[in-house]
């Protein structure tokens, strides 16, 4: 099987909400990198261990737990961002999430900051309020951090590019909601006339 990362890429400008559904990967060259990065950590933890460092057990313990996750991570199929016209399919270590569409109010990009420099950058989003959660819930992750939850990564793209594509799927979404709604309306009101 070809693995999704030697697939061609989408151009970021290709994705509209009329091209669902959409699956999104991760980068190759990422989780590579964090997977060369964690064995070059298990092995200085194992030169340790050789010249008899009681630290390195703990390094190479710690660092060998990261290096099942980066495995994990780069087999097919462990991380995607599904998007479709339902909503979204989070799969994270082969754990899939479904966010629907309605649960959702918006999208926005969220940077994380370091003593002042940009850290990084995901997309997260605010839940309606259709979606139960406790007012404390709320309060807490609004002060922590000004989102209600958050993308794990950006599968490759922009976060601005990311987040202006699904604010797009989610308009698109509530003018369908919208348009059926105005349709049962009119099918209520000719059923109505032809009983008259």
């Amino acid at each position: 099987m070809l693995r999704p990362w030697l697939l061609p890429a989408m151009n970021a400008s290709k994705l509209t909400a009329h091209s669902l559904p959409v699956t999104l990967y991760p980068r190759a060259v990422s989780s590579w990198a964090l997977l060369l990065l964690n064995c070059v950590f298990v092995a200085m933890g194992v030169f340790l261990i050789v010249v008899g460092k009681w630290i390195g057990m703990v390094a190479a313990a710690f660092f060998s737990l990261g290096l099942v996750f980066s495995v994990i991570q780069v087999l097919p199929g462990s991380c995607y961002l599904r998007v479709t016209n339902d909503g979204l399919a989070l799969c994270q270590l082969y754990r899939v999430r479904i966010i629907t569409w309605d649960m959702v109010n918006s999208f926005f990009v969220f940077t994380i900051r370091h003593n002042g420099f940009k850290a990084n950058e995901l997309v997260a989003f605010h839940w309606s309020e259709t979606v139960a959660r406790s007012s404390y819930a709320r309060w807490a992750s609004e002060v922590i951090s000004q989102c209600d939850g958050a993308l794990p990564q950006t599968y490759g793209r922009k976060a601005s590019e990311l987040a202006a594509f699904l604010n797009a799927c989610l308009a698109d979404y509530r003018l369908r909601q919208c348009s059926a709604v105005d349709d049962d309306h009119e099918y209520d009101a000719m059923s109505a006339n032809d009983t008259n």
